[in-house]
């Protein structure tokens, strides 16, 4: 079967396999209240790709960018990106009803991962400039166990080849 549908969320970050359905990260906007906002996405889609659910996340940062999504073991989701000045994470029920957010004023510019650690809790990890990248580590509950901006300006020898690090 193929079928070829407009989506709903703009600026597609990811896309994954959840339980039940393909779940789709990106940005909403919209109006509310006579005000024009953006928020960060994820979209829930059938097989058939028919739109079955949607969830945003308010009050996270202007202008959020970068969004990724993924679900965790116990089909709860995870939700995370960047904005004009730092990164973000909320974490919903197998329902989308939201457990917990925090936004991490920071210099970082770029959310390129957010992954579950083996201890239960998150990291996000991005660039803070032209040179650096940004990582933070949270518990299970979004709270901070570390974050450190990295220059990595003495090490960058081959410009290319430094594309990923590794936490």
């Amino acid at each position: 079967m193929s079928w070829v549908k407009e989506l709903y969320t703009k600026d597609p970050g990811n896309i994954f396999k959840a339980k039940d359905c393909c779940v789709i990260s990106g940005i909403w906007e919209g109006v509310v209240s006579d005000t024009e906002r953006i928020y960060p996405e994820m979209s829930g889609y059938a097989q058939n790709g028919n739109y079955l659910w949607s969830y945003i996340v308010s009050d996270t940062t202007k202008y959020p960018k970068g969004v990724r999504a993924f679900q965790t073991k116990d089909n709860e989701y995870v939700l995370a990106g960047h904005g004009s000045s730092g990164y973000f994470i909320a974490k919903t029920d197998p329902s989308r009803n939201l457990i917990w957010k925090n936004f991490f004023e920071m210099a970082a510019s770029n959310l390129h991962y957010c992954k579950p650690t083996r201890d239960g809790g998150y990291i996000l990890v991005g660039s803070a400039n032209i040179y650096g990248a940004a990582a933070i580590k949270l518990n299970s509950v979004g709270e901070v166990q570390w974050q450190d901006d990295f220059n990595v300006t003495a090490i960058r020898l081959n410009p290319p080849s430094f594309r990923r690090a590794a936490f």
